[in-house]
């Protein structure tokens, strides 16, 4: 098995989900499930990466954690 070299600089430049329709959307619906696509640069494949969101919304301060293939949200009060 070949070593995975991880690079530091891993960065998004783009995050969405496909709705019923087929249509990517960038607004995370709010308690519901989702999967979602990360497009990423300087990603070595098999390398392990988190990325955390936050979300300011007039309900509150939602907080989002990706980490492999979960995505898990909390909202903050």
């Amino acid at each position: 098995m070949k070593e995975v070299i991880a690079d530091p600089n891993v960065h998004l430049n783009d995050t969405y989900w496909i709705n019923p329709n087929g249509e990517k959307c960038r607004e995370f619906p709010i308690g519901e499930t989702i999967k979602l696509y990360l497009v990423l640069g300087n990603y070595n494949v098999g390398q392990t990466v988190q990325f955390s969101f936050e979300e300011k919304t007039d309900e509150g301060i939602y907080t989002h954690l990706v980490s492999d293939e979960r995505m898990i949200m909390t909202r903050v009060w």
